[in-house]
């Protein structure tokens, strides 16, 4: 008892008595601990979540802009289009004015009739925001083809003193330009990416594969047959220009007769070879478009084209066939 009554002994048994009350009280602390460290391991998954989801509406809302960037520059080449295909017509208005209407001046006229109808065809693809399609594609090329030639024939026999030798170029020069816009407008529209030279040489490949193939699904046998018509005629103009370069390049090599004014003999040659471009361009953009499951749906908008074409050929089978009955 007296070692009980001690004041050491009675500490020792306060301490005993506080021990399992201090257990108790950390165990508790340890509990508080684990709680807090889940709540900061959850507020920083969801400060995660949260920073993810931000990161995912921008990347989301920038390409919803920049996909809106590119529809507005299709759709603003709409009027750009059009503008140019009036001017053809304004061509044309003046040539029927000027000469009259006569079988050569339809003749003439129909180069530039042909083209005013592919711009307006690609001005409803450009509000429509198809520039994108292989079919769009062919045709703003097609025109590239047409408005280079145009310049060069502009430059062969230049003529700007005259309205209409002077509307001739601007025609010619806005069509080069609206062209290769709507074209590059078309590639970064596209939805597989390709590079200028990928989808230039794809499409070129295409089209020469449609030029030596044989008819078959879809394809009339008329589209076919204007196309190796135009084939051969445009062969035969190249041998003429060939018989006219020879004896400015060496006379003393060739036997061909220079005559009287060579410029102007080139010049009527690269005339008919530019609208057979055109003629040849749009029949091979018609074939491949009626292959292509994905155009399908454009062939009634092409209807006009066939009808432009089909002008253009009588025109100048009209022309050929006069010398055998006069």
């Amino acid at each position: 008892m007296l070692a009980f009554s001690h004041p050491l002994a009675s500490q020792i048994v306060s301490v005993g008595k506080l021990a399992p009350s201090i257990g108790i009280h950390s165990l508790c602390i340890q509990q508080q601990q684990q709680q807090l460290n889940i709540r900061k391991t959850s507020t920083m998954t969801s400060r995660r979540t949260k920073t993810m989801r931000e990161q995912k509406s921008s990347s989301s809302d920038d390409n919803n802009n920049n996909n809106s960037m590119i529809d507005q520059k299709q759709t603003i080449l709409t009027p750009l289009y059009r503008g140019v295909s009036m001017l053809h017509i304004g061509q044309i208005s003046l040539a029927l004015k000027k000469s009259g209407v006569t079988l050569g001046c339809l003749n003439v006229i129909g180069g530039p009739l042909m083209a005013a109808g592919l711009l307006l065809l690609l001005s409803n693809a450009a509000e429509q925001k198809h520039l994108a399609k292989d079919t769009f594609l062919r045709l703003n090329g097609l025109m590239v083809l047409y408005a280079t030639l145009t310049l060069g024939l502009v430059a062969l026999v230049p003529q700007l003193s005259s309205t209409y030798g002077l509307l001739y170029f601007v025609s010619g020069s806005s069509a080069l330009f609206v062209a290769v816009k709507g074209y590059f407008a078309g590639l970064r529209a596209a939805d597989d990416v390709t590079t200028f030279w990928q989808k230039t040489g794809q499409l070129l490949k295409q089209a020469s594969r449609t030029s030596m193939s044989l008819p078959s699904g879809k394809s009339s046998l008329g589209h076919y047959c204007t196309l190796w018509l135009v084939a051969v005629r445009k062969i035969s103009l190249l041998w003429g220009i060939f018989q006219v370069v020879m004896p400015l390049v060496s006379p003393a090599l060739t036997s061909f007769v220079l005559p009287a004014s060579p410029r102007r003999a080139i010049a009527l040659k690269l005339s008919e070879f530019i609208k057979l471009t055109l003629l040849g361009g749009s029949v091979v953009t018609t074939i491949s478009m009626s292959d292509d499951d994905d155009d399908v749906a454009y062939d009634q908008k092409f209807a006009p084209i066939n009808l432009l074409a089909s002008y253009a050929l009588g025109t100048m089978a009209g022309k050929w066939m006069i010398p055998f009955f006069f």
